[in-house]
């Protein structure tokens, strides 16, 4: 039985937990009674999964799912950068009553490529600063055991303070998203691919040549077999990045090549960043800065940034097949 609508959580700040479970059944017992407690206590519910889990879950619950928010994880968090903006529009949309919230969220499967995976991890990282100072927030980020190699299950006990298996929830003896962040934000890139092509800015000019840069990054893009309205997105977010670059330095580098199936261009400047946050936060209707990042998260499948002592670099990805 769920508590009394409006009564606070045993848990008064933001419990962020790493859920193990070992296939489909597995995840369904655990999910099920989460969801249902929330639901019968009136206490919103957003759950962002990869589609055949929301299809599992949706039907599990029964008529209880009509209660529950459900969020499709290949389209929101394709790119894991959009992912804390859902969030905290949920956390924003929340009731005046403070009664609490719960969430699950899944942004790891075993799809995910090696950039991708590092840019979750992250993301997983980032979470605890983000809604550290969120009253009656439960977030449960399941991990298939069953699916994901070791590495992967090693590294949500590092970023969850709290781990959970079946009915109970445990202190991770791991927990370090300091350490976390220092490898996925703080360390230099591998290197591109030998037929890299450099193009060296400068914004010291009157007028500095983004017309010809983003004339340049369309050709790129119509080259790697992007459609017009992913050329479009491309040539948008690296602008953004762009103008950026040049407005806290006054040189910087784009770099471009193809990547399997996906259009890569990189922005590197001397800059130093010091906000691994940047561009995740949902900046608001009248935000005066910081919605240029927040928007090239929008429109790439991925994007990565490290800042080290030598500068920063933005790694954009679009794929021609998404």
């Amino acid at each position: 039985m769920g508590r009394p609508p409006g009564l606070q959580s045993a848990e008064p700040g933001f419990a962020h937990e790493a859920l193990m479970y070992a296939g489909i059944s597995d995840f369904l017992a655990q999910t099920v009674p989460f969801v249902a407690d929330a639901v019968d206590a009136r206490e919103p519910v957003l759950v962002a999964l990869p589609q055949v889990r929301v299809g599992a879950l949706r039907q599990a619950l029964g008529a209880r799912a009509d209660a529950v928010q459900f969020l499709h994880m290949e389209q929101v968090g394709r790119n894991p950068g959009r992912i804390i903006s859902e969030w905290h529009r949920f956390v924003e949309r929340r009731p005046d009553d403070g009664r609490p919230i719960r969430g699950i969220g899944e942004p790891i499967w075993v799809e995910r490529n090696p950039a991708e995976l590092a840019q979750c991890h992250l993301h997983e990282s980032l979470l605890n600063e983000a809604f550290e100072d969120t009253p009656g927030f439960t977030l449960l980020c399941p991990y298939d055991t069953a699916g994901l190699d070791a590495r992967t299950v090693d590294d949500a006990r590092r970023t969850h303070p709290l781990i959970r298996r079946e009915a109970s929830s445990s202190t991770s003896a791991h927990y370090s998203p300091a350490a976390v962040r220092e490898l996925h934000f703080r360390e230099a890139f591998s290197p591109p691919p030998r037929d890299v092509r450099v193009v060296p800015i400068s914004g010291r000019t009157p007028q500095p040549p983004f017309a010809g840069l983003r004339r340049l990054v369309a050709e790129h893009a119509d080259s790697c077999g992007l459609t017009p309205p992913r050329v479009r997105d491309l040539v948008l977010a690296v602008h953004e990045v762009i103008v950026n670059a040049v407005q806290h330095d006054e040189h910087a580098t784009l770099r471009l090549w193809r990547e399997n199936d996906a259009a890569v261009c990189e922005v590197q400047n001397a800059a130093t960043l010091q906000d691994p946050m940047a561009g995740r936060r949902y900046p608001g209707h009248a935000a005066l800065s910081g919605r240029g990042l927040w928007l090239t998260h929008q429109l790439c499948d991925l994007v990565q940034i490290r800042s080290t002592d030598y500068g920063t670099v933005v790694r954009l990805w679009v794929a021609a097949s998404r």
